[in-house]
């Protein structure tokens, strides 16, 4: 080769090498594209699935919601004669990829053992094994212990299983019945209805732990450890299988929890635990969670508002998860089954849903409200409805606090749209111009729904601002025409004089200072302040309507024996159910559901006795506002349309009377009501007069009553004492 092709190939070479090394660094240098190999995770969505024929009250019912050995869901269910007390069979069916259900055949539900008609099942559980654990239920045995677990082995045999403290009786002989059971790892794991938590070995009957449940549903395991819902639901409670004790608990919320059957949000039956032992979910009717053992931390996959169980009418009744997804089975007030599913949407799904946020604020949770909220958001998926409890958020605030709050929420158009207004002057709202006038959209309502419309017309002033989901009414029993005399005062006090009785029977001063200061008010008080003639006058009647009740005593003090002591308590002369004996004459009452009317009825049953309204005084429940600065007045309006919807109306969660007179009509109760429903519908139109606690009357007359009922003063010193309290303290 010549020089002079060696300098060129050289040179080509270096430029070569150069490049190389130059592309070398650059690409070195270079970062690389980040490569995320872990899957898209996104929103969770609820796909409500139609269920087989069943029927909630006969024939074919709902027996358990399983996870199958192949991960397939699996539904079972229950056929009974007309009065349910015999099995039919049983039936087994499975969910398909087309989210439908295909009847199954299950070998073992064909044995003979279960041939018999009386022999009921009540829980299944599979083992990893592929034997069936059940509970079965001996609906004609005699013996308050009628429960036996029995094993079904993959050949068909039958095993009854000998679990040491399984069958248990109260101090009554009563069974204390087992709720949750499931079997894991050669473990029997259960719930009895005290919430008592067992894991006992399938081997030896031995125990391996137990622990205090705060729900029938809130256990889980994992084969290592025992997982049960902590006191008060704040928390999950790891046991060690291997020796029963305790680890550290896994926090859960620190939301103000409550068990109030009627205002409560959060029922304690509501709770759920699963395990797979990667994860833990819980579901409540606040939503759907899953806690990462890896990672140590909850994430909430759905909020309750996104769930059918987040409606208080709904309570989750079964729940499982699977390879794929999440699978609840719920039930309502009325006996109505539900199905849903619960599984990610795709990043493309994600990327189409575009939620505008849509808020409701009150101080304390509302069950109507919430029922609402919730419908709301299932109606509106382009919604994101958020429902702030204010003093869940902070437990130390006060009202006084929330009210300040308000003020400034109300000024931003981007803070809330609608306003519960239940601890709050609304008036001042409404002066204030910070209300949204709906009068237009509660008009053509009062007939269209057939609503209460004294109700709300009462709480306006010449436009409509504010309109209660629900009331609450005061009613007036008694005899002698006493319940269509009670508008004042001075027409019971004359009855009194009649029949020579205190119509009103026996109260506590503070029940006097109450009947006084919030319902005949008027009788004494003139432009906000106290005539001291009218008072003297309404004191000097008092002596003969109401009798003050003594504290000096109890029913059943100085009497020898009990039956002495039980005919004592049947002498009481206050309440309504005293009213059957004649012990007194009438009282006053507040209803707030259709079960306080029923035992208010049940109880005045036998004794003549009528009732009314007593001057047409009501408690609003569940009252909404809307902001005017809201940029979603259209939405909210739409929202205080569903609050008046048949479904939520006719729904009995919380308290309160429905605004919607279809939904007290639809009351059933046994025939009790039937005959007494006009004159209540009556009393709910006659409501006009919003019932107002005055504290500081109420105040000024308790430390007055006393002294005065018992004759240590006169009705005038009385009404002088009263009178030291200045208008502006006895009328805060």
């Amino acid at each position: 080769m010549g020089r002079g092709k060696q300098i060129t190939v050289l040179a080509f070479i270096a430029i070569l090498l150069f490049g190389c090394v130059y592309l070398g660094i650059q690409v070195k240098n270079k970062p690389k594209p980040a490569v995320d190999e872990t899957p898209y995770e996104g929103s969770y969505k609820e796909t409500s699935i139609p269920l087989p024929v069943i029927n909630k009250d006969g024939g074919e019912q709902f027996l358990q919601l399983l996870r199958g050995l192949d991960d397939s869901v699996e539904l079972y269910t229950i056929l009974y004669n007309e009065d349910k007390s015999m099995v039919k069979g049983y039936k087994k069916y499975i969910l398909n990829s087309e989210l439908k259900w295909d009847e199954s055949e299950s070998d073992w539900m064909e044995l003979q053992y279960f041939s018999d008609t009386t022999r009921q099942i009540r829980m299944l559980s599979y083992a990893d094994t592929g034997s069936v654990y059940v509970l079965v239920h001996d609906l004609a045995a005699t013996d308050p212990v009628c429960d036996d677990i029995v094993r079904i082995g993959t050949d068909g045999s039958v095993e009854r299983i000998n679990v040491r403290g399984l069958y248990k009786t109260d101090k009554d002989e009563n069974p204390i019945q087992i709720e949750t059971f499931f079997i894991k790892d050669n473990m029997i794991c259960f719930t009895d209805k005290l919430s008592d938590s067992y894991a006992y070995s399938l081997a030896n009957g031995t125990l391996f732990a137990k622990g205090k449940n705060a729900a029938a549903g809130g256990i889980a395991s994992d084969g290592k450890y025992l997982y049960l819902l902590g006191e008060g639901c704040t928390g999950v409670v790891p046991y060690r299988i291997e020796n029963g004790k305790t680890d550290d608990t896994i926090p859960f919320r620190n939301r103000i929890l409550t068990s109030d059957t009627l205002e409560g949000k959060y029922e304690i039956s509501d709770f759920t635990l699963l395990s797979n032992g990667e994860f833990l979910y819980l579901s409540c009717q606040d939503g759907i969670y899953r806690y990462n053992f890896a990672g140590g931390s909850w994430k909430q996959l759905m909020g309750g508002l996104d769930c059918i169980f987040g409606r208080p009418s709904i309570a989750s009744k079964n729940f499982i998860a699977t390879a794929g997804a999440l699978y609840m089975f719920s039930r309502d007030l009325s006996g109505n089954y539900y199905f849903t599913m619960y599984n990610q949407r795709t990043e493309e799904e994600d990327e189409k849903l575009k939620r505008t946020d849509f808020t409701i604020l009150s101080y304390e949770r509302s069950a109507v409200i919430t029922e609402t909220a919730a419908a709301f958001q299932h109606d509106n998926p382009s919604l994101r409805v958020l429902y702030r409890a204010a003093h869940e958020e902070d437990g130390t605030l006060t009202v006084e606090a929330y009210r300040s709050l308000v003020q400034k929420e109300l000024t931003d158009k981007k803070a809330i749209d609608v306003l519960v207004c239940d601890e709050l002057d609304y008036k001042s709202y409404m002066d204030s111009g910070l209300f949204e006038n709906i009068s237009d959209l509660m008009k053509p309502l009062y007939t269209a729904a057939e609503l209460f419309g004294n109700v709300t017309n009462t709480m306006a002033q010449t436009k409509i601002f504010v309109t209660p989901a629900k009331f609450d009414i005061f009613l007036m029993y008694g005899k002698d025409g006493l319940p269509k005399n009670n508008d004042s005062f001075e027409a019971i006090s004359s009855l009194a004089q009649k029949i020579s009785s205190p119509v009103l029977g026996t109260m506590e001063a503070e029940e006097i200072a109450e009947l006084l200061s919030s319902f005949y008010e008027d009788a004494f008080l003139v432009d906000g302040s106290i005539d001291k003639e009218a008072l003297t006058k309404i004191l000097t009647l008092l002596p003969s309507t109401v009798k003050l009740a003594s504290k000096d005593k109890e029913p059943g003090d100085d009497k020898d024996t009990k039956e002495e002591a039980k005919e004592a308590e049947t002498e009481d002369t206050s309440g309504w159910f005293s009213m059957p004996n004649g012990s007194f004459q009438s009282g006053i009452t507040l209803i707030r559901s259709k079960e306080d009317f029923l035992s208010f009825l049940l109880a005045l049953k036998d004794s003549g006795a009528d009732f009314s309204d007593v001057a047409g005084h009501f408690i609003p429940r569940g009252i909404v506002g809307i902001n005017s600065k809201s940029s979603n007045i259209k939405t909210a309006k739409e929202f205080v349309r569903a609050l008046y919807s048949d479904s939520v109306q006719q729904a009995n969660v919380g308290l309160g009377i429905p605004m919607q007179q279809t939904a007290v009509e639809a009351f059933s109760l046994d025939g009790v009501l039937e005959d007494n429903l006009s004159l209540l519908l009556q009393c709910l139109t006659n409501a006009d007069t919003v019932y107002k606690e005055n504290k500081g009357l109420k105040e000024a007359l308790l430390a007055t009553l006393t002294p005065y009922l018992n004759s240590e003063i006169t009705a005038e010193e009385a009404a002088e004492k009263i009178m030291d309290y200045t208008p502006s303290t006895a009328l805060k």
